[in-house]
């Protein structure tokens, strides 16, 4: 791929970065040569990343920042609800749709609580697969009759906690991954005087496709088996609990790559409705579970990071394959739900970073007597390198330091080779200078960049306009809603950037609405477990040995005891100046 050297304009610069095909709508150029969200969709308001970007620097904010927008939140769960509508509408479905939110996808605040507010008009409820989760689903929706579905394995404490959300009015929903919890549930049942709404979780059959594949099907860690199943509900029918079953679920994996998958999953689960329903099963609710897809690149033939299907395609295709199946075995059509996680959160945050301005510019001493004739291994000489190195780059190949953490920040792009749409904010009304390979600030060969769509292609580097002189050239990282915020670490201590939420006020104007600043060095030395009195005095102590060894007078011992107290409330990434 080469650099473009013909007039260059909006219609260059969204084909360059496939945004319509990623984008979903939510992404634009406008005619600044700026990239810009549409929060409410196409006919929308409009936010000016590089205006916005402007605004919290004023406020004294660095990059790396996660902007988080959750009128998209909205959005998505209003398109999933209407599409499934649609679908029901269209084949004469009596059941209802419902749409789950998975806090495991993630469970920051903004979000929830976007979630939990956004989504009252079309009833989505949260999924919880641990004890924090549950917490955190209880306190947000406190006196709302939407479900809470529990998964995952479940100790005395949880099922606790989750029968107490029940005498509470709290829709719940237990969800039994494991022989013994059965048992443990109707135990605890018992004793507070509970008849709980019992789901069950069945180990599909059908595998998934895509880059999760290898953790779905019949060695999933998750769910019954067909003998595990069947001995649960004889333990539920000998103790009476059997009509509390009411809630069948299952699960083929995330970010499903292909509607064939969809379809085999939509329809082994309708089989297995009708069955339990004939063993006796109250079921009224099957809950497929998570997988809707988005696609990351828009380059179809890219089977793990795109898909082949669009979201009316996936209810479609859901409510076809149980309106077909109830109708032959003549069943009651039931409820369906899914947990559409990635789907839902995905486009509604951006990781803003930025390039690391450029060196001072070398020239290489006129006088060196220059090697001509290559020399061989082991005898290069420091004369040859700068010779080598002065020569002019093919295709004007550069390397980019940014200002973030791959590993804390994009955990699936290093582990996974997950690729996300990166775009500069400026300049896209001009043609790209330069095609640069991205680094970050951690000390680690793994910290970086190395795979992008670009012009629906996949490659190793990004076009990027010149650099202007004294102007911070910001990069977005986009589609980096799902996982990304939760999964990542503390490699090198960097910590979790800063958190803005974007909302938009009656004038349709972007506005900051919240703001979480990032992690200051005590913060994340805390959390690897130092101890902030320890670290201040051991750096008290430090500074009074130096001035008892005469390297200080008393007006430096304040001023370096000042800074280095200082330094503990300062960020670890760079300030960009």
């Amino acid at each position: 791929m080469g650099i473009a050297a013909t007039r260059w304009c909006r219609t260059d610069a969204l084909s360059q970065f496939h945004i319509p095909q990623w984008g979903d709508g939510f992404f634009d150029v406008n005619e600044a040569g700026h990239l810009v969200v549409l929060p409410q969709g196409i006919n929308g308001a409009v936010v000016d990343l590089s205006l916005l970007m402007a605004d919290l620097r004023g406020r004294g904010l660095e990059t790396p920042i996660l902007l988080c927008f959750p009128d998209i939140l909205h959005r998505r769960l209003l398109q999933l609800n209407d599409l499934f509508q649609q679908a029901m509408d269209r084949y004469g479905y009596r059941g209802r749709y419902r749409c789950l939110y998975p806090l495991k996808v993630n469970p920051q605040r903004p979000v929830v609580e976007a979630v939990v507010s956004r989504g009252q008009s079309v009833g989505a409820g949260l999924e919880v697969g641990s004890m924090p989760e549950l917490q955190a689903a209880l306190a947000s929706m406190t006196n709302d009759c939407r479900p809470i579905v529990c998964n995952g394995h479940k100790d005395r404490a949880f099922l606790q906690l989750a029968l107490l959300g029940q005498r509470l009015g709290q829709q719940m929903v237990i969800v039994i991954e494991k022989p013994r919890e059965c048992l443990l549930l109707m135990e605890l049942a018992t004793e507070m005087a509970v008849r709980p709404c019992i789901g069950v979780r069945l180990r599909p059959l059908t595998a998934g496709s895509g880059r999760w594949k290898a953790s779905s099907g019949p060695q999933s860690k998750f769910g019954l088996n067909a003998s595990e199943l069947f001995t649960v509900l004889q333990l539920l029918r000998q103790k009476g609990y059997l009509e509390c079953v009411t809630w069948l679920h299952g699960h083929v994996g995330s970010q499903i790559s292909t509607i064939t998958t969809v379809r085999a999953w939509a329809r082994e689960a309708a089989y297995s409705y009708v069955d339990l329903r004939r063993w006796g099963c109250p079921i009224e609710t099957v809950d497929l579970g998570g997988g809707l897809g988005i696609d990351y690149t828009g380059v179809q033939q890219l089977e793990e990071d795109s898909i082949d299907y669009n979201w009316q395609d996936y209810a479609d295709t859901i409510v076809a394959q149980f309106a077909a199946v109830c109708g032959t075995e003549q069943m009651p059509q039931p409820h369906l739900v899914t947990e559409s996680g990635r789907a839902i959160t995905a486009h509604h945050a951006i990781l803003m970073t930025s390039l690391v301005p450029m060196d001072l510019p070398v020239t290489a001493p006129a006088e060196l007597d220059w090697p001509h004739e290559m020399l061989p291994d082991g005898q290069i000489r420091l004369a040859q390198r700068l010779r080598m190195e002065s020569s002019p780059q093919p295709g004007g190949n550069s390397r980019e330091f940014v200002n973030f953490s791959v590993f804390q920040s994009l955990p699936d792009s290093w582990a996974l080779g997950q690729i996300f749409p990166v775009v500069p904010i400026q300049q896209l009304l001009e043609p790209p200078s330069r095609w640069s390979s991205l680094y970050d600030l951690t000390c680690d060969s793994d910290g970086q960049l190395s795979r992008f769509c670009v012009a629906g292609a996949i490659g190793p580097q990004l076009p990027l306009p010149t650099p202007r002189p004294g102007v911070i050239s910001d990069v977005a990282i986009l589609l980096v809603g799902a996982y990304q915020t939760v999964l990542g670490g503390y490699h090198n201590l960097f910590g979790r950037p800063s958190v803005v939420e974007v909302g938009i006020d009656a004038a349709q104007q972007g506005v900051v609405r919240r703001v979480w600043s990032g992690q200051t060095a005590l913060d994340v030395l805390t959390h690897a477990l130092y101890d902030a009195t320890d670290l201040q005095q051991a750096l008290h102590r430090m500074v009074w040995q130096a001035k008892q060894q005469g390297r200080l007078d008393v007006n430096e011992l304040l001023t370096m005891e000042q800074w280095l107290q200082e330094s503990l409330h300062n960020r670890a990434y760079l300030r960009m100046e």
